[in-house]
C-alpha cells in the first residue's frame, strides 16, 4: 500500500492510498458522509462537498472507513480546520490511539 496524501485533523487520521482494491475486500457500502462522531463534545467529522455530490464510501470490518470522491470534497468539525481531500483518489480513514502504559487494554481511542 503506497501513501500519496495524508493528514491529521483532531483524532481522525486520513491516508491516500494508491493499491485499494486489497483493502475493499472486507467492506461494506455506506450511505452518510459522517467519519466519526466526537466523544468528548458531540460534535462529528463529515464529508462536504459540491451540490449533488456523493462520495463512494465503505466501511471495513475492522472499522476503517474508504472514501473516494471528486473535486471540492473536504472534511469538516466544529474544532478543527477543514481538510480539501484529493479527487478521485482513495482515503483510507483511521481512528488514532494512543498507547498507555498503565491501562489494562494498553491502547485507548484519542477523546476529541
Amino acid at each position: 500500500m503506497g501513501d500519496i496524501f495524508q493528514a491529521r485533523q483532531g483524532d481522525i487520521l486520513f491516508i491516500g492510498v494508491t493499491d485499494a482494491e486489497s483493502l475493499l475486500g472486507d467492506s461494506s457500502e455506506r450511505a452518510d458522509t459522517v467519519l466519526a462522531h466526537g466523544e468528548a463534545t458531540g460534535h462529528s467529522h463529515r464529508l462536504v462537498g459540491p451540490a449533488g455530490w456523493r462520495p463512494e464510501m465503505r466501511t471495513r470490518a475492522n472499522g476503517e472507513i474508504l472514501v473516494r470522491g471528486g473535486e471540492g470534497m473536504r472534511v469538516v468539525h466544529d474544532e478543527h480546520g477543514d481538510i480539501h481531500l484529493p479527487a478521485e483518489t482513495w482515503i483510507l480513514v483511521r481512528r488514532q490511539r494512543e498507547y498507555d502504559p498503565v491501562a489494562a487494554e494498553r491502547q485507548r481511542r484519542v477523546s476529541d
